[in-house]
């Protein structure tokens, strides 16, 4: 017999309590319902299946859960390593470094995304010249302590002739692109909304900045323009700016220098950096065994041999880790496959960071078109050599593979070219890694990485290709491994390269910053956190508080204080509805042209159609305050407490604009002070350009909604003594 004891489900038994009450108008001769009884026995039964079916169909499996937030956009994130910027100093010559050169902190690789270029020229001084001061600095002094306005302190718009000037002690080269690093300032308490690519068209420039160097370019000797990529937006952060110079840099007055000029200003607040450097660039930790490399028929370089005129050589140059210090396989491009070509050769120079690779097998390039890619090459680490061929394709399904690799493997790295039989020759395709096959179709390529099985799983000829029979043709063309989260490390722990370049084994290698941004694989709790959060996102703007959340994360932005204002009148225009936005950047007084079309852009994207956005700076009231006190033998003057008092009350009501300055309260808190016997007199005497109220008989003072209070002087008497 079911005992309903064991099944205490709630809902089970409503089920079991609901059948019983329908026995009566079935059935009005059966009076007994106890456990005993076989009918209730079969009523307990059927209710208990009954629950079963409906726990069944309202279960959701975690698979199909991540395949409804895919369709909803929402994908689960993927492991990376972390970024930071490291500096080599003391290079003895200029040199190449090739892209993912392998930096050392410990048992951690991090590896440069591109080829990067060394200078050999040191910073001497810097020369800063504005309308209010001409300064030589020595390079010495910039020490990430000091403290330099770029282009000076007290400057508006319209202000011309500020520039730095950097001077160095040789010339810097031509076409190569040097990286500057500048430190900059940030006020404390205060830290700017953060730009990035998402956002980065919502962003208005605060300033325009040109860079130039002293030489000679076509002919003619003087400034020149330098190209130049700035990572800083315009010196509102701590970053990189890539300087390349067309022509040839020469010395003046004994220097070789380059320059910024200011052009146009919006600054909300003058740049201020505290170090200069050189030959600085980012680094992301991941270690790279294997990648493949493209190259177009535009980037070939015919040469004729000298014995055979009828033998012409393609030449490439090649610049990467792999390719210098590791084992390559080559290929040629024929009907969007990649076929194995085995006449070729590679001549490598470490000490200039490049590999010339040489193929006589040039007739198919003529009827191929410049910007077409024709060649590729797959370089791989030695240690990984017995690996890189995964093995044989079997032709049917299901295929699986075992891959046995001790690292976690970054996500996106991991690539592998599949070859099949046509007319006795083997061409290869790329086949990407998914999560599964749900989305894939048959003539998918696609394959997926079991971590945990560490096994190759491929489609079955419905969802998802599967290989085609062959003899090693299942081959590895890209993998990197990565530490995930554990590559967040301290600064200063990277300070050795793993190459054979003479000039970097001399250099002096240093992590300037702390290594940010790695990440492990996104777990499915993190995911479905993940998407409640997605479905609270502000998508239009409605309430005052999302007016106010918006508006505060407006970027390359930081405000002390925001406040929205609802308005039904904007310039003499009814809209359905209006808003004015005012804020205040930092401590400036000043709203920025800049600053204001930075936040328009950013309410646009939200905006409800027909409401209108007027965006506003504050306004300053300025306060003088005068007053006579009876004090204590407690009191002392120099201690300056009913200052201090005062000045945090109108810090507290300049939190929030257009705050009402309430005479009673300020009275209140200077009367309870231990010090204080009597307040003979305390006057707050309010002026500015915009309209205040005082009233007469309170004190009180009323001011417009943008306005915030500045205290001027105090003119305070004080004397020992009781009233009288």
């Amino acid at each position: 017999m079911f005992k309903l004891e064991n099944l205490h489900d709630q809902s089970l038994k409503e089920i079991i309590d609901e059948s019983k009450e329908k026995i009566a108008q079935l059935n009005s001769e059966w009076t007994y319902s106890g456990e005993s009884d076989p009918g209730i026995t079969l009523i307990e039964l059927f209710s208990w299946l009954k629950f079963v079916q409906h726990e069944y169909l309202n279960k959701i499996s975690p698979i199909t859960i991540i395949k409804f937030l895919k369709l909803i956009g929402i994908q689960s994130k993927k492991n990376r390593g972390s970024h930071t910027l490291i500096e080599i100093s003391e290079a003895e010559k200029e040199t190449r470094i090739p892209k993912n050169t392998k930096w050392l902190a410990g048992n951690l690789v991090f590896e440069n995304e591109k080829s990067e270029y060394l200078t050999s020229a040191h910073i001497l001084n810097v020369e800063f010249n504005n309308p209010e001061e001409t300064l030589k600095i020595e390079y010495y002094k910039f020490d990430g302590i000091r403290i330099f306005f770029l282009f000076g302190q007290n400057f508006r718009s319209k202000s011309k002739n500020r520039e730095f000037i950097i001077n160095f002690g040789s010339p810097l080269p031509k076409n190569k692109k040097i990286n500057i690093y500048f430190k900059i300032f940030n006020i404390p308490g205060m830290k700017r909304n953060s730009i990035n690519n998402q956002n980065n068209d919502e962003f208005v420039p605060m300033a325009q900045i040109i860079w130039e160097y002293w030489g000679t370019e076509n002919g003619q000797k003087g400034w020149h323009k330098a190209k130049f990529k700035d990572k800083t937006y315009n010196f509102l952060f701590s970053g990189i700016i890539n300087l390349k110079l067309k022509g040839f840099h020469e010395a003046s007055q004994g220097f070789y220098p380059i320059r910024a000029r200011l052009l146009r200003s919006d600054y909300d607040f003058p740049p201020q950096i505290t170090k200069i450097l050189v030959n600085i660039f980012e680094v992301n930790q991941k270690n790279t065994v294997c990648e493949k490399i493209f190259f177009k028929k535009n980037q070939i370089k015919y040469v004729q041999d000298e014995k055979n005129q009828e033998v012409i050589t393609a030449e490439i140059k090649i610049s990467t880790h792999l390719s210098i210090y590791g084992e390559s396989l080559f290929f040629i491009k024929k009907n969007d496959s990649w076929i194995p070509e085995n006449n070729f050769s590679i001549e490598k120079d470490i000490e200039s960071g490049l590999v010339y690779l040489r193929t006589q097998n040039t007739d198919f390039l003529k009827e191929i078109s410049n910007e077409q890619e024709v060649f590729m090459l797959i370089s791989y680490d030695k240690k990984i050599r017995d690996k890189v061929i995964i093995g044989d394709g079997k032709g049917f399904s299901p295929q699986i593979f075992n891959i046995n690799f001790e690292k976690e493997i970054l996500y996106d790295s991991f690539e592998i070219i599949i070859g099949e039989q046509k007319n006795y020759e083997t061409f290869f395709k790329i086949w990407k890694r998914v999560d599964e096959f749900f989305a894939s179709n048959k003539n998918d390529r696609h394959f997926i990485y079991e971590k945990t099985s560490k096994t190759l799983v491929f489609g079955d000829h419905i969802n998802g290709a599967s290989p085609r029979a062959g003899k090693d043709n299942i081959i590895i063309c890209s993998l990197a491994f990565t530490e995930g989260e554990a590559s967040n490390i301290k600064k200063e722990l990277i300070n050795k390269a793993k190459s054979d370049n003479e000039v970097l084994k001399h250099a002096w290698i240093r992590q300037i910053t702390e290594a940010k941004g790695g990440k492990d694989d996104e777990t499915f709790e993190s995911v479905k956190k993940r998407s409640t959060e997605t479905f609270s996102k502000i998508n239009r703007i409605v309430t005052i508080e999302d007016y106010k959340k918006i508006v505060l994360s407006t970027p390359g932005m930081f405000f002390k204080t925001v406040s929205i204002l609802p308005t039904q009148l904007y310039k003499n225009q009814t809209y359905q509805s209006a808003i004015t936005v005012i804020a205040q950047c930092g401590d400036s007084l000043k709203l920025t042209k800049s600053c204001k079309k930075t936040i328009a852009l950013r309410l646009e994207k939200y905006r409800l159609l027909g409401t209108k956005i007027n965006i506003i700076g504050p306004e300053i009231i300025i306060i003088d305050i005068k007053g006579k006190f009876a004090v204590n033998s407690a009191f002392k003057e120099e201690d300056h407490i009913i200052e201090k008092k005062i000045e945090r009350f109108f810090e507290k009501l300049n939190r929030n604009f257009g705050q009402p300055l309430k005479y009673n309260k300020i009275f209140s808190k200077i009367e309870n002070l231990d010090c204080m016997n009597y307040i003979y007199d305390l006057v707050f005497s309010p002026s500015g350009k915009c309209t205040v109220k005082q009233d007469d008989t309170s004190g009180d003072i009323l001011v417009p909604p943008n306005v915030i209070y500045k205290l001027r002087k105090f003119n305070l008497n004080f004397f020992i003594g009781r009233k009288y």
